[in-house]
């Protein structure tokens, strides 16, 4: 078993570091966070800012030399799960993960390796969607990271030294971690993962300095606790709800963002009667206590597995003639969501993609489930967008001075078929099957002007595009594709202006940042075997594609 093979090597591999070449200590790293826009040079958190925007302001790569970029270095990491990570810059040195829990600082200009952790992991892991691992925080002289059996860790950020390990949850009941976590102040927020096991989802709150626990939130809450009565019986006790995306923070109301998944059994809501809040929801959250401000649920009671994991971004735009402080996010339901975010007051939602039959959304923000296609014991049902979405969980990007939303699209549905099942702790609980609409599947990347409240341009792909976005100052929109291939697209127009094919292809999400004047695109490349295993797509044509991980960094000779 690949599981086994991967311990031993971990149990091998130890930290290699030298003393004469460990990196820099980051030097006041919280306010440093707090005012990341103004540091162009350093990609100092998951999205960019604490506002998710993954904007860079840098102006050395243009529309006019684009087209000269090159990778200017490589490293590759020998792992081959889906490569998903978003690294972090500090002063000169990458912070970065890999599938297994393998955790990297390299020098930003050479790739030269610093130190290199591979965390020990049991032996078996519960596991829906790959070894996967969504990046780093770094902090206090730390970089904090979650592991698949469900622990926070804190290493130091010169050598790679376990700081502290703190377990999460019980992995041997399906719990699992692969969010990048976010640090504000001197508190370390992250999500855990694995709804599709029947787990009860948490936003926990820890201790930077030690890892000790601060708060928790119960993304579905027990008895007693509001919201409680949409869930039928003690459906709660497995309702999911995982948070496995980055939240986002608004330090002026000192608010968290964060998007929640699907409820659990994902396909079977029979035994779930209600709209099993906060599944499927966008929630704010008071940072200092884990108390909720207030929520919106996209789909009520789902039964297609629509997770609502988004990553939020957060600006002022003028909507309708009136200046508004927002909230948007692009739902993997199909929809473009623009929310008030000092209430949760809905504004308004428009659809990102070419089709979707699960219902719609009112003029209200309410949505109209279609019941036509809730899945039967009896019947095959087709639902667009799938259960890979619309947008799966890769990043979109936001450019705040043109007011766009560059949004990555998988177009394809899914044949549904409901099964009860009972629950067991460890094993899949989804309540029934889920398989990709064969030889339809497309891609494309969306841009949305937000206050407008249209699509600026849509440029279509061959296949469904499951890598992030990055959009730059200077007009670029950069972006990756299953069959190698990543992209450069014009901000203004959608024309694209730059490929380059790499050894895999792309799931993970690129940064740009500087080294001694000299600007980088950084970008790590890795199909992943679940990926293809899965068959996202549900298209021929990528069984061959390598799955090799290998960072990329590309810059203008």
């Amino acid at each position: 078993m690949r599981y086994r093979h991967l311990f031993i090597l971990a149990c091998l591999l130890v930290v290699s570091l030298a003393w004469a070449q460990a990196p820099p200590l980051p030097a006041n790293i919280s306010q440093r966070q707090l005012a990341a826009g103004q540091e162009p040079g350093n990609w100092l958190l998951y999205g960019g800012n604490y506002s998710a925007w993954r904007y860079s302001t840098l102006t050395q790569i243009t529309r006019e030399n684009v087209s000269r970029l090159t990778p200017v270095w490589t490293l590759p990491t020998f792992m081959h799960d889906g490569f998903e990570s978003s690294p972090i810059v500090v002063d000169g040195v990458m912070y970065f993960t890999t599938p297994w829990n393998h955790y990297y600082a390299v020098d930003a200009a050479t790739g030269k390796i610093f130190w290199h952790l591979a965390y020990p992991l049991p032996t078996s892991i519960p596991l829906c969607c790959g070894a996967v691992n969504r990046g780093v925080a770094v902090g206090d002289g730390k970089v904090i990271a979650v592991t698949l059996n469900a622990h926070l860790i804190a290493l130091d950020a010169r050598t790679g030294v376990i700081l502290w390990d703190v377990v999460m949850d019980d992995y041997r009941n399906g719990y699992s971690a692969t969010v990048a976590p976010q640090i504000i102040g001197n508190k370390v927020i992250a999500g855990i993962s694995g709804a599709d096991f029947g787990v009860r989802g948490h936003l926990d709150a820890y201790d930077v300095r030690t890892g000790a626990p601060l708060w928790r939130f119960w993304t579905v809450p027990g008895p007693g606790e509001p919201g409680n009565e949409t869930w039928a019986g003690n459906s709660w006790k497995n309702g999911g709800g995982t948070v496995w995306m980055p939240p986002t923070y608004d330090p002026a109301t000192n608010t968290i963002f964060a998007g929640v998944g699907n409820p659990g059994p994902d396909l079977y809501g029979g035994d779930r009667a209600g709209d099993n809040l906060y599944t499927e929801c966008t929630i704010a959250l008071d940072a200092d206590t884990g108390r909720l401000k207030w929520y919106y649920q996209t789909v009520p009671h789902d039964v297609w597995d629509l997770d609502n994991v988004v990553e939020p971004i957060i600006d002022d735009i003028t909507v309708d003639g009136a200046r508004r402080q927002v909230v948007m996010f692009a739902a993997k339901n199909g929809f473009f969501y623009v929310l008030d975010r000092t209430n949760g007051a809905f504004i308004y939602a428009i659809p990102y993609v070419h089709k979707y039959n699960w219902g719609t959304v009112g003029p209200d923000g309410k949505a109209t489930l279609n019941k036509e296609v809730f899945p039967a014991k009896d019947h095959d049902v087709t639902v667009y967008p799938g259960a890979s979405g619309g947008k799966e969980w890769c990043p979109v990007a936001y450019d705040p001075v043109r007011k766009r939303i560059f949004i990555p699209v998988i177009e394809n549905g899914h044949i549904h078929r409901m099964i009860q099942q009972e629950f067991i702790p460890g094993l899949l609980y989804w309540g029934g099957t889920s398989v990709p609409v064969p030889n339809q599947a497309y891609g494309h990347v969306a841009a949305i002007d937000v206050e407008k409240k249209t699509i600026a341009w849509d440029v279509r792909t061959k296949y469904p595009v499951v890598a992030g976005v990055l959009c730059t100052a200077t007009g670029l929109v950069i972006t990756g594709t299953p069959d190698q291939q990543m992209l450069v697209l014009d901000a203004d127009t959608g024309k694209l202006l730059y490929n380059y094919q790499a050894i895999s292809g792309w799931h993970s999400a690129p940064i740009s940042y500087t080294v001694g004047g000299k600007q980088y695109i950084a970008f790590a490349n890795g199909w992943g075997g679940w990926v293809a295993g899965f068959d996202l797509t549900g298209t021929p044509g990528l069984q061959d594609i390598p799955y090799d991980n290998t960072m990329y960094v590309f810059a203008v000779p």
